[in-house]
């Protein structure tokens, strides 16, 4: 059914260009091309009635429809929008379909859906697992059928179920699915920013229908009347008052139709006496006339929200059933109410001049009525504490016990901002004494996990610390503060409140793991690490056989990594720290000191442990949906699949890992750091740079370790792009800064870059000298890696046969090495200076080797560079084409990889966060590449 054959009824003109825009819309979803409309515009333009349409047209082309509507009311209840969209739906299914849509990573998705339990363990970034897990329902429900979501009203969506809309957005187009918001203007709802947002995506197109023109009027009056006279003054009087809102025209003609005037000239000048401002009051002047029933019952279905079930707003507004059926259908007739349940009004315009006519007195009164009507029903606590945020304090517990619970349940749905509302509400009332400090203590963890400024988040924790004695609250108040000043970049500060904490601590056991966090903060900035340094070095190094020493092994490791230890050593302290799995199993995903374990083994030459403990942590990061866990995790494991050569690997989780929605900018930066590595060995430069400048790699990067290492990476491509003064700035730099945090790991070679930097600038004597710095510290150090790049450095550096034996010992130093392109760049340089030594059939020999090396590894800039050295050399090699499994990009490589394990599209969709439809793709390409047909060749060809 196309739209133009659903609006034979009355009351739609002058919609031709939005009902074929949405026409249009619905055609492209049904053939499996999703897409976002929004129709933006005042209260009472036609937006309800153009998504009526849409509804019609989407369910005559056989698409199946959800619908939801935002309310004032409901803008307080943690994915109450989400809910009402897919719980009718759900609720209508036998038991065995819903789990079947709740499979995979759509059960992530549970919270939001059910009634949340009181579960304290919650990962603090549970919204994105809970707004990734709704994006698989809705692909789940698209996969059975077409899928139109109907949404009206967002601008007073509660912002989670917003959210949620924004991170659909991005990834809708791959989906058979098409969702039309009608919002209002933003300055007019709950939520201007995420509205604002929404309509600023890429893709979203923005219907906004214009106030109706004075013909427009004169059609939808003579449809009203069923008159053809209908007179052109009266027309016009019309248009005037109304402004060509077609809501407010239905009120106008409504009043004046009661009030038997006629629509002539003469009818024109009573019209024109209609104040603008009073058609959307005109309800108020009809309620006055109606038996006090009606007006009760109409404020309750107010007061308690939409879709109200009739025997609630009854027992509200204290009617008997007679009564109550009596006033509903008084109010229907009299266009108020909707004439079907559950209740709801004809408009919002309607609602809100019904609920705003109450006084402040009265409104809390209401609502604290509907607050005690809901707790003898044992109705959901978030919908409870609605109606207790709009009561006045009273210094009730019950109102504090409902209020707390209610948050509790918001923070296990991913709502952290819907729980800081409820919270500071509970503060308000406020707590007994004696449960004070608990109730500040989650408003502060509620506000942080919000975003809210640090400010807000340090008052309210403060506070708590103030109000109690307990030494376990008081430690996870200074755990929380000190986490939360750290994730805004102040590195100093953080570790000041811990240092705080341990003077105010005297429990040893609460003691050691306040200790062990002011560690791995305070080695990270220069103003901090000589006193982490000191105190990590007064510990005794424990056997790690519980996870307090556990997480004294994860400083001591970061510690002994940072000042260049003897590698062996450190990397037995990491294997200590991470206890074979142990450590992720009590700590979780979330933990930074379990970064700096797996961190510091990747660079001991230990890539292949450090990977398997990156997918620990990955996998526990994915069970629980933590953002963190997550991203970490994949920003390890690409470290880790770098430091052995893997670069295609590296780059697609790098990627993946960037990729992952709602980073906190202080992770960016690192991540951006280990996918530009890989990328620059892929000879990907512009991308690389691109990378470094969305990451924010300016010249003002505070002093912390992880975006300092963002110097060293521009460092090493402004080498690879031959801006070679850019490059020797940028590495002395990150030298300075390296040396003022105790950075002496020679595996951040910043010192040999340098040199080959200031070679090709003619200053040699201090390349060499930094050349020999850089051998003394990878000497000491002891890792194969780190030795052939300072034995090859030097063999650079050299002349003549010196250079050439210098670096025959580095391919033999990086042959015991897991950094294949390492080894490979080295042979490119031997086989070179075997070129430029006149020895040509022993560099052809070299360069050979080079090329296949760096090819299998997927170094594409070593290998471009060693087959030219083959070309000059005289050996006329075949083209440099890449083919087979080479030919794959990082990302198609890595959907091959998990399609040869076994897994079906939508579990490699759902482990990369991307769409069915992209893996569906990758998955084309590959067989076509490789000359395959099925998954089932894969695997013998990507070894």
């Amino acid at each position: 059914m196309s739209v133009r054959s659903a609006v034979g009824d009355q009351g739609i003109v002058e919609r031709d260009g939005e009902l074929a825009r949405i026409e249009a819309a619905v055609a492209s979803a049904t053939s499996g091309s999703g897409s976002v409309v929004v129709v933006e515009g005042p209260a009472g333009i036609g937006k309800s009635r153009l998504l009526a349409e849409a509804r019609d047209c989407a369910a005559g082309g056989g698409m199946r429809v959800l619908a939801a509507r935002g309310g004032a009311f409901e803008r307080d209840l943690a994915f109450g929008a989400a809910r009402l969209l897919f719980e009718r739906e759900l609720a209508s299914l036998p038991e065995d379909e819903v789990e079947a849509l709740l499979a995979g990573a759509a059960g992530l998705a549970r919270p939001a859906l059910a009634a949340a339990g009181q579960d304290a363990r919650v990962p603090p970034d549970r919204s994105f697992a809970v707004l990734h897990g709704l994006y698989w329902l809705v692909a789940n429900l698209a996969e059975q059928a077409p899928l139109l979501l109907a949404l009206d009203d967002v601008h007073w969506f509660d912002p989670p179920s917003l959210r949620f809309l924004l991170y659909l957005a991005r990834r809708i187009e791959d989906l058979p699915v098409l969702a039309i918001a009608c919002a209002r203007r933003a300055e007019e709802g709950s939520e201007p920013l995420l509205v604002d947002e929404l309509l600023a995506q890429p893709g979203v197109a923005i219907l906004r229908p214009r106030p109706l023109s004075r013909e427009g009027v004169a059609t939808l009056l003579r449809e009203r009347t069923a008159r053809d006279d209908v007179a052109p003054e009266f027309s016009a009087a019309c248009h005037e008052v109304a402004g060509g809102n077609p809501f407010l025209l239905s009120q106008l003609m409504g009043g004046l139709l009661a009030s038997g005037v006629v629509p002539d000239a003469a009818g024109a000048a009573q019209a024109r006496h209609v104040r603008p401002e009073a058609l959307s009051r005109s309800v108020l002047l009809r309620l006055s006339r109606m038996p006090a029933g009606a007006a009760a019952l109409a404020v309750a279905v107010a007061v308690l929200g939409e879709d109200v079930a009739l025997h609630d707003a009854r027992e509200l507004a204290e009617l008997d059933e007679q009564l109550a059926a009596r006033a509903l259908d008084r109010l229907a007739a009299a266009e108020i109410l909707a004439a079907e349940q559950p209740l709801h009004f004809v408009h919002p315009i309607v609602r809100e001049a019904v609920y705003g006519d109450l006084g402040p007195a009265e409104r809390m009164r209401w609502h604290a009525h509907a607050a005690q009507l809901l707790q003898r029903h044992a109705t959901g606590s978030g919908r409870l504490a609605s109606h207790l945020l709009q009561t006045a304090p009273e210094g009730s517990p019950a109102t504090v016990a409902a209020l707390t619970s209610a948050a509790r349940a918001a923070l296990e749905r991913g709502a952290p901002e819907i729980a800081a509302r409820y919270l500071r509400r509970a503060v308000a009332e406020p707590p007994d004494p004696d449960a004070l400090a608990g109730v500040l203590l989650q408003l502060g963890a509620a506000s942080f996990l919000a975003g809210e400024h640090l400010d807000e988040v340090q008052s309210h924790v403060r506070a708590a610390i103030d109000e109690t004695s307990d030494p376990g609250t008081r430690m996870g108040a200074w755990l929380l503060l000190a986490r939360a000043t750290l994730l805004h970049g102040r590195a100093p500060a953080a570790a000041a409140v811990l240092e705080e904490a341990i003077a105010d601590t005297g429990d040893e056991r609460l003691l050691r793991p306040l200790e062990a966090e002011l560690a791995a903060v305070g080695l990270t900035h220069p103003d901090t690490c000589e006193r982490a340094a000191a105190r990590i070095d007064r510990l005794a190094v424990p056997a790690g056989e519980n996870h307090v020493e556990r997480l004294a092994l994860c400083n001591i490791a970061a510690r002994a990594g940072f000042e260049g230890r003897p590698s062996g050593e450190v990397a037995e302290l990491c294997r200590r720290a991470l206890g074979g799995g142990r450590f992720v199993a009590a700590e979780g995903a979330d933990s930074s000191a379990l970064y700096q374990a797996i961190w510091m083994l990747a660079t001991t030459d230990c890539a292949g442990e450090a990977r398997a403990a990156a997918e620990i942590a990955l996998a526990d990061g994915r069970a629980r949906g933590s953002l963190w866990g997550i991203s970490a995790g994949l920003g390890l494991r690409a470290f880790a699949s770098f430091r052995s050569g893997a670069i295609s690997d590296a780059v697609a989780d790098g990627r993946q890992a960037l990729a992952v929605p709602g980073l906190p900018s202080i992770a960016v930066v690192p991540l951006s750091v280990r996918l530009v590595m890989a990328l620059i060995e892929r000879g990907e430069l512009d991308e690389a740079d691109a990378i470094l400048v969305r990451a924010g790699a300016g010249p003002d990067l505070p002093e912390i370790m992880t975006t300092s290492l963002a110097i060293y990476a521009r460092g090493v491509l402004r080498l690879a792009q031959r801006r070679t003064g850019d490059a020797l700035a940028d590495l002395v730099e990150f030298g300075r800064r390296a040396e003022r945090l105790r950075l002496r790991n020679p595996e951040y070679a910043w010192r040999a870059q340098a040199a080959l930097a200031l070679a090709r600038l003619g200053e040699h004597d201090e390349a060499q000298r930094l050349a020999a710095e850089h051998a003394a510290l990878a000497q000491r150090w002891a890792t194969a890696s780190a030795i052939g790049v300072a034995l090859r450095v030097r063999g650079l550096l050299a002349a003549g046969q010196p250079g050439v034996a210098l670096l025959r010992e580095a391919a033999d130093a990086h042959a015991a090495s897991p950094m294949l392109h390492e080894h490979a760049r080295t042979l490119l340089e031997l086989g070179a200076a075997l070129r430029r030594a006149g020895r040509r059939s022993e560099a052809i020999d070299v360069l050979q080797r080079a090329v296949d090396l760096a090819r299998r590894c997927g170094a594409l800039a070593t290998a471009g560079r060693a087959h030219e050295e083959l070309t000059i050399a005289g050996a006329r090699p075949r083209r440099l084409q890449f083919s087979g499994a080479e030919s794959l990009t990082p990302s198609e490589r890595r959907v091959a990889q998990l399609a040869a394990q076994g897994l079906a599209n939508r579990e490699i969709a759902e482990s990369l966060f991307i769409t069915a439809k992209t893996v569906e793709n990758h998955l084309g390409r590959t067989y076509t590449k490789l000359g395959i047909g099925s998954r089932e060749q894969l695997g013998g060809l990507l070894k």
